[in-house]
This record gives C-alpha cells, structure tokens and sequence, in this order.
C-alpha cells in the first residue's frame, strides 16, 4: 500500500462474493483501489467465492476448495476485508451506513452486485 494513513481511506463495502463481487473486487484491486480504499466485501455464505457453474461437481466429490475462485490470500491483503457469513440488514444512506447484526461500517461508495441477469432485467431502457 502506499503511504497514507490506513485512516485516511475511505471504506468500499461490496456486497456479494460471487462469481461478479469476486471479479469486481479483483479488477479494483489491479486497479489501484487499495491506494485510496479499504474494501469491504460482505457475503451471506460462509465460503469466499466459487465457481457456482460446476457446483454439481462438489457433489460428485470435488472438494470445496478446488471450487474456489483465486487463492485465500487474496483476501487476506491489507485493505481487502472479507465478512463471511455476514447478511447486509440495512443500507442507512443517510447516515452512509452499512448494518449487518455484527457490524455497521460508514462507507463512502457501495456496490451491491446482484446477477448479471438480473441486472439486465432491473435496467431501464
């Protein structure tokens, strides 16, 4: 990280760890996000993100962490702080909040990444 003040930033909360959060979070980081952020990634599951198109695949005894996307280490860098198992109950825009039953962070900017096929049908035209 460079030398500001980790107070000095600003906390990116990302909700969701799959398939989309799990890219999002990466391409930030590649993208020198760390500088400025301290990204929050929340995720209901219990597991960091996985490859959710060959899930049957852990049925048939492939092990969870061969589903993995990444490496568990990319999660552990300053600034990248993943909430397993940890549901957003509330987004308080204006007290610039996000409430979970554990934790409330102030955030400077969200991204909540639902499917991409749900976005598309949420988008207006």
């Amino acid at each position: 990280m460079n030398s500001e003040l980790a107070s000095d930033l600003h906390n990116l909360v990302v909700i969701g760890n799959g398939m989309v959060g799990h890219h999002c979070v990466e391409q930030l980081v590649q993208g020198g996000a760390l500088s400025r952020y301290r990204i929050h990634v929340f995720s209901e599951e219990p597991l960091r993100a996985y490859d959710r198109v060959h899930l049957s695949e852990y049925f048939g005894g492939r092990d969870a962490e061969s589903l993995a996307l990444g490496d568990a280490a990319f999660y552990q860098q300053a600034g990248v702080i993943l909430h397993l198992g940890v549901p957003v109950l509330e987004i308080d825009r204006a007290r610039q909040k996000v409430i979970t039953a554990q934790i409330q962070i102030r955030l400077t900017y969200i991204m909540a990444l639902p499917p991409p096929s749900l976005v598309k049908k949420c988008v207006p035209r």
